[in-house]
């Protein structure tokens, strides 16, 4: 069953959350995912509810299984002279067998229903996870990659800058254009102050979700290396089946629709306590035989007076003779009236699966406004790719022939090299822009997934391949 499954991997998850291990000096995306899987907290809170769910559904169940009663009352009964005093011993033994309770098939149910709902919540904890953990590997990468070419557009300010200072020196230059590239120098190099903390920011948000404890003097955020590249993906985007995927498969609106079926279950179970309730009783009573109707009267058979005073003489009681009496058969029990109690739990009830019912709507008719938000954001990101693609392109061929240029020793070397600095600066502020498209396509992807769910379907986030509980496809949404 998924259920056995689950169950085996929390076991596996927690004795891994045991073993140290030092974080991973190059992390792939799929290995920070994987290690989530095993130590994430909240993953593993999630799983261990589908235990909880578990024993809840036992407890629900129990309504179709037998009851046994024993009691052995047993004690010392008489005046304070232990003469006339005797020790006595009792056996009573009940045995009903539900044979007609209208809560039993709805209680099996709304157990199996429980067991869903947690499996639901497991999954759309990880779909919620791994989207972080995705959303913070996009944004590490970009300021690894913001400082690689912004370091690159430092050089050329600096090149430009030492430029149109040995102009303005030889007299052929102004000092407004100087100081215009001081400034854009000085704003270059103010841009590289900021990435290499929010990187820190990124990393420590993965080491979190992986559910690792960093040292205070861990070194691991200042040699770590991402390997994947996650701005890359299909083209073609169908928004059309992805508004009907994340409809149908959203771990979080199937578990609100889960959640109203099993409390329109609970409301019938809470209802058929008004009902009457036919069960095969066995009834059994072991007493001695002369207490019992010494015991039932209290009247002393010596002196014919009631009360404390009137205790039987011991030639009265057989300690050694036992009166034993079975009796069984059909018992019909109907609770007539309980206060209103049933009534106003199925209401309650029945009000909270209607209230989980709307939110499911509301969640669905939201997914289709975030798929189109989505969409929006991808058009723009790839028209931005696609025009600053070309731009680049451009730019670079302009660089190319800057550099041939300079290298032609017959022209004003000068002039060619200043002319170089500019266009490879230009080139560097289009690849700028470019890198911001392609991490906003980047981050809409991920959002995409998050929203359809399919990031729990990773080729490593598979269900355990097992029998599912019985009937327990007519309980999915």
């Amino acid at each position: 069953m998924i259920l056995r499954g689950l169950l085996s991997l929390l076991l596996v998850c927690q004795a891994a959350n045991g073993l140290a291990a030092d974080p991973p000096a190059s992390l792939a995306y799929l290995d920070a995912c994987r290690i989530a899987l095993e130590k994430n907290p909240t993953i593993r809170s999630a799983l261990a509810e589908i235990q909880v769910a578990a024993g809840n559904r036992t407890a629900l169940r129990s309504v179709a299984f037998p009851d046994l009663f024993l009691s052995l009352p047993g004690g010392y009964q008489g005046p304070r002279s232990s003469a006339d005093g005797r020790f006595f011993g009792i056996i009573l033994a009940d045995f009903s067998q539900p044979l007609f309770d209208l809560r039993i098939p709805f209680s099996f149910k709304a157990g199996d229903l429980g067991v869903l709902v947690a499996v639901h919540n497991y999954w759309a904890t990880v779909n919620t996870v791994l989207y972080s953990i995705r959303n913070a590997y996009l944004a590490a990468r970009f300021e690894e990659d913001f400082l690689v070419i912004n370091g690159r557009n430092v050089s050329a300010n600096e090149a430009v800058f030492s430029e149109l200072s040995l102009r303005e020196a030889s007299g052929i230059g102004r000092d407004t254009e100087r100081q215009r590239a001081g400034l854009l120098l000085e704003k270059s190099r103010s841009e590289n102050l900021t990435p290499p903390f929010l990187r820190k920011v990124a990393l420590l948000e993965i080491a979190a979700l992986m559910g690792w404890e960093l040292a205070p003097n861990s070194q691991w955020l200042d040699q770590v290396r991402l390997s994947d590249d996650l701005t890359l993906s299909a083209a073609n985007v169908d928004f059309a089946s992805a508004v009907a995927e994340a409809k149908t498969n959203r771990s979080d609106i199937a578990l609100l629709r889960t959640l109203a079926k099993q409390n329109d279950a609970l409301a019938v179970v809470t209802l058929s306590a008004m009902l009457p309730i036919i069960s095969f009783d066995i009834n059994l009573q072991s007493i001695p035989s002369e207490s019992a109707a010494n015991d039932s009267t209290l009247i002393n058979t010596s002196t014919g007076t009631t009360g404390l005073d009137s205790v039987p003489t011991t030639s009265d009681i057989r300690n050694d003779e036992f009166q034993t009496s079975v009796r069984f058969g059909p018992v019909a029990t109907w609770r007539a009236f309980d206060g209103f109690a049933a009534l106003g739990g199925y209401r309650a009830t029945s009000a909270r699966a209607k209230a989980d019912n709307i939110r499911a709507e509301a969640l669905a008719q939201r997914v289709e406004i975030e798929v189109r938000i989505v969409q929006s954001q991808l058009r723009s990101a790839d028209r931005l790719l696609k025009l600053s693609g070309s731009s680049v392109a451009t730019a670079q061929n302009t660089v190319d022939a800057s550099r041939e240029t300079l290298a032609a020793p017959e022209l004003d070397r000068t002039l060619s090299q200043f002319a170089f600095a500019q266009d490879d600066k230009n080139a560097l502020d289009l690849r700028l822009i470019e890198l911001r498209a392609r991490y906003e396509r980047g981050r809409a992807l991920a959002t995409l997934d998050f929203v359809t769910g399919r990031n729990f379907r990773l080729r490593f986030v598979e269900p355990p391949a097992s029998k599912l509980p019985p009937n327990q496809e007519s309980y999915l949404p």
